[in-house]
């Protein structure tokens, strides 16, 4: 009998350490799960897009139903469907700095390197041309009213440097003339989607763009104190121009047509997060 409870003891405590060992293997996945992925580009890859990896270079071709448009290093708009990213670590140690693509967006998945740098270009009449940034637009809905701060979950706001690009342009200016029609002495900032992208408008209070407004936001440097990260009015489009090293958009929202309650958003890497 108590050779009996002697094997029970003996099974329960092996039992006990199995646990820990899986526990702590969960974790440690866990932590793998969260290495970082620096310098997050301002798009996701359409479905049936075509990804091959070469080395510390991700090659893509997105599908007719997108077009994506690169700001070059002088400024120049490119339009383009097969593009890259590379990875390159400045400091720590090599291969520590690999391109990734993911659910979550294409970066550099950080490990070993202290410093990943990320360029992009695009290929065009068989050249490849760096650019300073690249966005993909979804081409079948140009203009999208936002009705809920759940249509601003996990969205990406579109970059500045894409506010002259014609086909932004272009929609803009039928949002401004439909607004003049609603003469208001108050404004609004309202999100709309153009192309798939979050752009912020100022807009009459009496005009119904967007279910969602607020009527202030800020910008904060996050990261780093060198430069600055303050407001800009670009006629009605609203931004956050940047000169450090990370800079933060937060506003508080008003839900007009559901509860009427305030929701804080904020933007980060263009990345939008509902608080």
């Amino acid at each position: 009998m108590k050779k009996l409870n002697y094997l029970l003891l003996c099974l329960l405590a092996t039992t006990v350490l199995l646990s820990v060992i899986s526990a702590c293997s969960k974790e440690e996945g866990s932590k793998e799960e969260q290495t970082p992925i620096a310098n997050l580009t301002p798009f996701l890859l359409p479905e049936n897009s075509d990804v091959e990896m070469v080395g510390n270079t991700i090659n893509f071709s997105i599908p007719s139903s997108h077009t994506g448009y690169g700001v070059d290093l002088k400024g120049n708009y490119i339009s383009f469907n097969k593009g890259s990213i590379t990875c390159t670590c400045k400091s720590g140690e090599d291969g520590g700095c690999s391109p990734i693509t993911s659910s979550a967006g294409n970066g550099c998945l950080m490990t070993t390197c202290t410093n990943c740098e990320l360029t992009r270009s695009s290929r065009t009449s068989g050249f490849d041309v760096e650019l300073e940034e690249m966005v993909v637009f979804d081409m079948s809905i140009p203009t999208k009213k936002v009705k809920s701060v759940e249509d601003l979950k996990g969205k990406i706001m579109l970059p500045h440097q894409f506010v002259e690009l014609d086909i932004i342009q272009e929609e803009i200016k039928k949002i401004e003339k439909e607004a003049a029609r609603y003469p208001s002495e108050r404004t609004k900032i309202a999100p709309v989607i153009l192309y798939g992208y979050i752009v912020m408008l100022e807009v009459p209070e009496a005009y119904g763009i967007s279910t969602i407004s607020t009527v202030f936001y800020v910008c904060n440097c996050t990261g780093g104190s060198r430069g600055f990260c303050h407001k800009v009015n670009h006629g009605t489009y609203i931004y956050c121009d940047s000169r450090c090293k990370s800079c933060t958009m937060t506003a508080t929202l008003k839900d007009e047509d559901f509860d009427s309650k305030e929701y804080v958003m904020e933007v980060s890497n263009h990345r939008i997060s509902i608080l």
